[in-house]
């Protein structure tokens, strides 16, 4: 291999590009719901995703304004959580609790549970990792999931994900070479969650809220939608 590929709309036809996108970015390891935006003759974007390990993947996407969302209808058995960077100010994410996201902020997404992703324009990265391989329970992990920012490790744990996701020799390496990478972030990730400031069980400050709100990002926008699991 000469570097990770990338996936482009470049030199696709306007009227190719929405398609094009929906399909690659709702393939991966766990069903979701795409949606763009914008206009689909202004839909644009880069992206690649590479398998780090059995249990770990990242990915890392350039492109317009969209939305990603998982919901009743297409939750399936994965048991897997995604660390990702969100890129733009200005989105939206809801999981348990409705969140804006300033920008760059590294958020925790329980892919086994619905969930309601919104932004901009801009870059977005992220590593996926099976439960079972964080060794960090799913419970515990959902309780901290608000409160990374509260762990020492945070801006260094955010910094990592973007880095990894965002180079291109990482498919230069050698399997056993990205087993070690794909080990050495999920320890570091296990470390932000466990030195989180938890609150205790049954605390009603951590609770289930109703589904998202409409978000103006949805507004006078023509968008198309297509769900396929992984």
């Amino acid at each position: 291999m000469t570097g990770l590929p990338w996936l482009s709309t470049d030199n696709v036809a306007p009227s190719r590009r929405a398609r094009l996108v929906i399909d690659g970015l709702s393939g991966g390891s766990t069903a979701c719901r795409v949606n763009h935006l914008c206009h689909d003759s202004t839909v644009w974007a880069r992206w690649r995703r590479l398998s780090l390990s059995p249990s770990s993947d990242v990915l890392y996407h350039q492109g317009s304004a969209l939305r990603v969302r998982r919901s009743v209808g297409v939750i399936d058995a994965s048991e897997r959580l995604s660390f990702m960077v969100t890129g733009p100010a200005g989105g939206t994410f809801w999981q348990h609790g409705n969140q804006r996201l300033f920008g760059d902020d590294l958020i925790l997404v329980d892919l086994t549970a619905p969930y309601d992703y919104r932004a901009g324009a801009g870059t977005r990265s992220s590593f996926q990792i099976d439960i079972g391989a964080l060794g960090v329970g799913l419970q515990y992990a959902r309780y901290a999931a608000s409160m990374l920012r509260s762990s020492p490790l945070y801006e260094t744990a955010r910094d990592h994900v973007r880095a990894v996701a965002a180079q291109t020799t990482m498919s230069d390496l050698d399997r056993l070479a990205l087993i070690d990478v794909a080990s050495a972030t999920a320890d570091l990730l296990a470390a932000l969650l466990l030195s989180c400031v938890i609150p205790q069980v049954g605390d009603p400050s951590v609770r289930h809220l109703p589904a998202p709100p409409s978000s103006p990002l949805d507004r006078g926008v023509h968008s198309i939608a297509a769900t396929q699991a992984g």
